[in-house]
């Protein structure tokens, strides 16, 4: 399947062509009837064209140059390219390269022929810069910048593939059999404009490679390795970040775990803990995984604190906790903490597990406080150690939303720019309301990213 500008199209499994998206009085989105199966597809932002099993090749949408019109007999293509607005190519059993449509924007240098005379049997092009690749495994490329003279003659093959990028620093970048690959920088003169015809220096890259990929105008190569490496040295933020996720090689964010604190039995440890970073990225691609005596028990995406409810009396845990990405990776651990469970209720930090319960604290939910992540809500409320709360439930504008046993609860259903009232009431044992602690949050107005 390939896009233009407002449609696509792909081939089905019994080689038809089919289309759908935006329709204009061009016909992008309905191609011409095939008597074979179809084998080969281009789209270009506004025309498209095929080539079916036997040679015959079609094009179709916008056709203000008659880059819709293959040149006659339209027979014996192997391949076909929809390339930029006003142009196609097409490359036929005897290795002839023919283009049609705009003169003078990329079509066959005069000289292609002459470099290396043989058949040619692959041509890739992107609409400013072109190449092919003949059977003896040489590659010529050229540029429409450079008046459509050759701009390279890659002769240290032969060459298993070639790509084409546009604006970036390579133009395009040959594959040898040997996982060997060169590349050629786009030619422009100082001013942005060519005079005369430049023949380009090419430069061999570090490293071998399985194969490699033009993606969205950025060129990559997968090394021997398995690992993802972006050719063009420009790269930015996104494609660096993107490397990044492929190869496992992200900065995870650290986590501190603060304490953790057993309720009783019935009820559970919960967990404390800080992230360092970024409070928005970590949202958007982070959790964290909890792990009770060197085993992940859980993942949670709440960003400070987890409570775990499957805790058993008379045992003694350790807990740890670590950041994964959404596709896997995963941070170090944190420090370490233990917890004895029993029938005594939690102990203050730094007090033995059998020190005395702390007397005194009210029964009613005390100290609730929120903080909003980009448009999230996380609330948390004071621990209680009288042993008479059994539950907390959290209502959202009145309405019963959840429960918990633990001091926080984590929201991702609130919307961007809408205020919310929050009331955490404390249920004792019998179920009877013990007190109730209340606050209003506001959620800042949609980012634009």
């Amino acid at each position: 399947m390939e896009s233009g500008n407002y449609y696509s199209c792909g081939i089905t499994d019994d080689g038809v062509v089919d289309c759908w998206g935006v329709p204009t009085q061009d016909g992008e989105i309905s191609p011409p009837s095939f008597d074979n199966a179809v084998v080969n597809l281009s789209v270009g932002p506004y025309h498209a064209c095929a080539v079916d099993s036997q040679g015959i090749a079609k094009c179709w949408g916008q056709n203000v140059h008659g880059q819709t019109e293959p040149p006659l007999p339209a027979d014996n293509f192997v391949d076909v390219h929809a390339f930029g607005i006003f142009n196609s190519c097409g490359v036929k059993r005897n290795g002839e390269v023919l283009c049609w449509g705009r003169d003078g924007l990329n079509v066959i240098p005069n000289n292609l022929d002459t470099v290396f005379p043989s058949r040619i049997t692959e041509f890739k092009t992107n609409g400013d810069t072109s190449c092919a690749t003949r059977a003896d495994g040489t590659v010529s490329c050229w540029q429409f910048k450079a008046q459509n003279q050759t701009i390279a003659n890659f002769s240290n093959g032969p060459y298993k593939k070639v790509v084409t990028a546009n604006d970036n620093r390579y133009a395009a970048c040959a594959l040898t059999f040997n996982g060997e690959v060169e590349c050629v920088q786009p030619a422009v003169s100082a001013n942005g404009a060519i005079t005369t015809p430049i023949l380009q220096t090419i430069e061999r890259l570090p490293n071998t490679y399985q194969d490699i990929a033009n993606n969205s105008g950025d060129l990559y190569g997968w090394t021997l390795d398995n690992g993802l490496v972006g050719i063009d040295a420009g790269v930015g933020s996104r494609v660096s970040r993107l490397l990044d996720i492929v190869n496992g090689t992200l900065d995870m964010p650290e986590l501190t775990l603060n304490d953790a604190v057993y309720y009783g039995a019935g009820s559970g440890t919960e967990l404390f803990f800080d992230i360092q970073g970024s409070i928005f990225n970590f949202i958007l691609e982070y959790d964290i995984q909890i792990i009770r005596n060197n085993e992940v028990i859980a993942t949670t995406d709440s960003q400070r604190s987890y409570m775990d409810r499957t805790t058993s009396p008379d045992q003694q845990y350790t807990y740890e906790i670590r950041s994964v990405h959404s596709f896997g990776q995963v941070g170090p651990s944190s420090g370490s903490i233990e917890v004895s469970t029993g029938a005594a209720e939690p102990s203050n930090p730094g007090e033995s597990p059998t020190a005395p319960v702390e007397s005194g604290r009210p029964d009613k939910t005390t100290g609730l406080r929120a903080e909003v992540y980009s448009q999230d809500i996380e609330l948390f409320w004071d621990r209680n150690f009288s042993g008479n709360v059994l539950k907390y439930e959290i209502r959202k504008n009145g309405e019963l939303v959840a429960s918990s046993r633990g001091t926080s609860w984590y929201d991702n259903t609130t919307k961007a720019g809408e205020a919310y009232q929050f009331d955490v009431v404390a249920i004792g044992h019998d179920n009877q309301i013990l007190g109730i602690d209340s606050t209003r949050v506001q959620v800042g107005p949609a980012e634009c990213r």
